[in-house]
């Protein structure tokens, strides 16, 4: 969880970095987030690590699963 949860601060960190987004930006992206960081490690948790790559394609696809 907290990989994923990193990830997510260090893409919006490079969004303020670059102007793309304000620190209030930010912090609300993160905020409203971590329900869906929480489900989606809650959801994949249980896979083996040998299914895991660094693809972030990956992450999508669990959280799609996640929906169905």
């Amino acid at each position: 969880m907290v990989m994923l949860y990193s990830f997510t601060v260090s893409m919006v960190g490079a969004a303020l970095r670059l102007g793309i987004l304000q620190h209030h930006d930010g912090q609300r992206i993160i905020h409203e987030l971590k329900p869906d960081i929480l489900r989606i490690v809650q959801k994949c948790i249980d896979r083996p690590v040998s299914r895991y790559s660094s693809s972030l394609l990956e992450l999508i696809l669990c959280s799609q699963n996640m929906k169905e």
